[in-house]
């Protein structure tokens, strides 16, 4: 009977020591930071706004690969403009899909932004202005040069140093903004 109380004493006391153990771990969950994710939409958002002069309908085309958090605050930084619209959203079929037929059936937007895909013809009309964010696969300089992209953003490494605090700082820090006028100046014809 002695024997029986001492093991479950003994298994009381190391069931309660490792509980112990086990409360006063650090706790520390496992998280991703997207901050540089949500800095990509908002900076999307204020850059399209400054091509289209604050006021236009937008198309959103989302490339596999585009993350909730840029849409989102894509999303809120086009109603901080006002009167920036959504007016359609488009899911690529592929990274490659070619963006001529997308071009033609929204003819009366004011920009096609392009999320993370996309195959630019080769040509494409005025309109919509085209804004390639993350492009994949082109020669995103000779389409700036050509003036068939109106904007294109792309993620440079390693990011800007400092710690960045707001969307734009995160936004500055881990992107860069071309232009076809700022293009020149940073390719190698």
């Amino acid at each position: 009977m002695k024997k029986r109380i001492l093991v479950v004493a003994l298994f009381i006391v190391i069931g309660g020591s490792a509980l112990s153990i086990f409360l006063r771990l650090p706790r520390s969950p496992a998280t991703f930071d997207t901050q540089w994710l949500t800095g990509l939409g908002a900076g999307t958002a204020e850059e399209t706004a400054r091509l289209l002069g604050g006021r236009g309908r937008v198309v959103e085309v989302i490339g596999s690969g585009t993350s909730a958090h840029t849409l989102q605050a894509f999303h809120k930084g086009l109603k901080r403009a006002r009167d920036l619209t959504v007016i359609a959203t488009v899911q690529l079929s592929s990274p490659d899909a070619d963006l001529g037929p997308l071009l033609e059936t929204h003819a009366t937007a004011d920009a096609l932004v392009v999320f993370h895909g996309g195959r630019v013809p080769a040509t494409v009309p005025r309109r919509p202005a085209l804004v390639l964010v993350e492009p994949v696969g082109q020669d995103l300089f000779e389409l700036l040069r050509a003036g068939t992209v109106a904007l294109a953003i792309y993620q440079h490494l390693p990011p800007k140093p400092g710690t960045p605090q707001t969307d734009r700082e995160w936004f500055d820090a881990y992107y860069r903004v071309l232009t076809p006028t700022t293009v020149p100046d940073l390719a190698p014809e």
